[in-house]
């Protein structure tokens, strides 16, 4: 790698490394009042001490290893607050007293964060390298840097995976050994798997039975304490800090109970699944010529974001995963080809205002109340066109992918047979 690359690379670590390190110490020093004005600034509600959430995990663990089920009663964490993730991350955090090492712990949260930023594939235009930092300060990262929420490792995970599966094949098997780690912690990374596509037949088919059989036998394990664990799921807030399929028709009938959720939700789904099949006829070749590490973040980001937004609600920071496909858009935005330039120039700076969401969202409330149901329902259609986009590109990797291939060939003849024969769903030849 040349100097200049390595320069480049340390320009988004560099950044969060010194604005948050000041504004931490600002804290560590005990001027909170200026630290807490800082955070609220960013649209983020400051607690009386950093990193609640990650104090969350750590309590919550160490509640466990005095016999304690967090499921039902968690005496060690300062709100109180039952446990809502995975048993396996109860037992992989060490017994530490709670409180005392919440700031050790939100600093090797952010630490990981911060190093992982690293792998991500840097623009070289100046404009570019900007747009990165400007959505890597936003209040999306801050509100998770704030909070030291596990959203942040998971993060640092999806990097790391993204940066194996371009290797060979030995090293891609501890990427998808990375994935199911991840998604028996926090669930939602099991959608990276769409990356075994990539693999032949054989292999193919080893990971998906590895990871049904790992499931199964979780579950089976843990099906009491996973029951509990989604009970105790944020509840939705459609006009609030979450993002999600939901927001949208859920809003509208929250409005006016007359309105049936799935007269806005049937047509929204439809729009996307058409924008996307759409995008992806338009952009296969463009698709091809993306340089390997910019397609395998996207996809990686695609596969993240996408399954988040019709999972379920989704609380601001996850947001932190459109850093992941930042690289790949703007590869996107300058292409010579008029009509992806446009789209996914558009698409690019969408990405950067959502991750200042909340800081608009803020602002609207307190500076033009009336305007507060615009400023939802552009959130909301700009998430909606953000994810149709998503998933376009998302069914191009599929589509290029070694089992996409197969797929294909397995249909043709089938196809061409019906068609030779004048059977349904082949063209019958004049």
């Amino acid at each position: 790698m040349e100097r200049s690359d390595s320069t480049i690379r340390l320009i988004l670590p560099a950044a969060f490394a010194a604005v948050f390190a000041v504004v931490w110490a600002v804290r560590a020093t005990g001027h909170t009042a200026l630290y807490n004005s800082i955070i609220s600034a960013w649209a983020v509600v400051p607690f009386s001490f950093p990193f609640l959430d990650v104090h969350g995990v750590v309590a919550s663990s160490a509640c466990w290893h005095q016999g304690i089920n967090v499921y039902v009663a968690n005496p060690c964490d300062v709100l109180g607050r039952l446990f809502q993730y995975s048993p396996l991350l109860l037992t992989v955090v060490p017994k530490m007293p709670g409180l005392a090492a919440t700031p050790y712990a939100g600093l090797l949260v952010n630490g990981v964060f911060m190093l992982s930023l690293m792998l991500l594939p840097m623009p070289r235009r100046p404009p570019d390298v900007a747009l990165m930092t400007l959505a890597l300060l936003s209040s999306t990262v801050a509100f998770g840097a704030e909070r030291a929420n596990v959203d942040l490792v998971i993060f640092a995970a999806a990097a790391v995976i993204a940066a194996l599966i371009q290797r060979a094949a030995r090293v891609r098997f501890v990427a998808y050994a990375m994935i199911a780690a991840a998604a028996l912690v926090k669930y939602y990374p099991v959608t990276l798997f769409l990356l075994a596509l990539r693999e032949r037949p054989k292999r193919f088919v080893a990971v998906a039975i590895s990871a049904v059989a790992l499931t199964v036998i979780f579950v089976a394990m843990h099906h009491a304490d996973l029951a509990l664990a989604f009970g105790h799921l944020p509840k939705p807030l459609y006009f609030a800090d979450q993002f999600g399929s939901r927001n949208l028709p859920d809003g509208f009938a929250a409005i006016n109970p007359g309105i049936n959720p799935a007269v806005v939700g049937v047509p929204l789904v439809l729009a996307a699944i058409s924008g996307s099949l759409a995008l992806m006829s338009r952009l296969q070749a463009a698709w091809r010529c993306l340089p390997q590490p910019e397609a395998t973040f996207l996809t990686v980001g695609a596969a993240l974001l996408v399954g988040c937004f019709f999972a379920g609600q989704n609380i601001a920071y996850r947001g932190v995963f459109l850093l992941l496909i930042r690289p790949g858009l703007l590869k996107f935005a300058h292409s010579t080809d008029r009509f992806t330039s446009r789209v996914f120039g558009a698409t690019a700076g969408i990405a950067v205002c959502l991750m200042w969401g909340e800081l608009f969202r803020v602002a609207t409330l307190t500076a033009l109340p009336r305007a507060a149901f615009v400023f939802w329902l552009g959130r909301e259609l700009a998430w909606w066109w953000l994810i149709a986009i998503l998933a376009g590109l998302a069914l191009c990797f599929v589509r290029e992918s070694a089992m996409g291939w197969f797929a294909a060939q397995l249909a043709l003849p089938r196809f061409l047979a019906r068609a030779s024969l004048g059977l349904p769903g082949g063209r019958n030849p004049s």
